[in-house]
C-alpha cells in the first residue's frame, strides 16, 4: 500500500518523461519568524469526522515534520507516517 501511495504522489509531480512540473519550481516551507512547534503539530494533525473517531483528511509534507521541515527528506517521512496511521487505522 505504501508503495502505490508513493506512486500517486511521484506521478503527481512528474511528467510521463521524468521532467518536473512547471507548477512545483522547486517550493518548500519554512518557519515563520515567531512561529512554535505547537503550530507545526497543528499543521500535522488530522481531521476527524463528526460521525467517527477516524481522521477523514490526514496531512503530510515536509510542512508537517517538526525538525526536517523544508525537506525532501521530511516529506518522505512523513508521508510514511501517514500511510502508517491508515494502514493501522484499518488493521484494528
Amino acid at each position: 500500500m505504501l508503495i502505490l501511495l508513493m506512486k500517486i504522489c511521484m506521478s503527481y509531480f512528474l511528467e510521463q518523461d521524468g521532467e518536473i512540473t512547471p507548477n512545483t519550481r522547486g517550493s518548500y516551507s519554512f518557519i515563520q519568524v515567531g512561529a512554535t512547534v505547537q503550530d507545526i503539530e497543528v499543521l500535522a494533525d488530522p481531521i476527524v469526522g463528526s460521525e467517527s473517531d477516524k481522521p477523514q483528511i490526514m496531512f503530510a509534507g515536509e510542512a508537517t515534520h517538526l525538525s526536517m521541515y523544508s525537506t525532501t527528506h521530511g516529506a518522505l517521512l512523513t508521508g510514511y507516517r501517514e500511510a502508517k496511521r491508515i494502514v493501522d487505522m484499518y488493521s484494528h
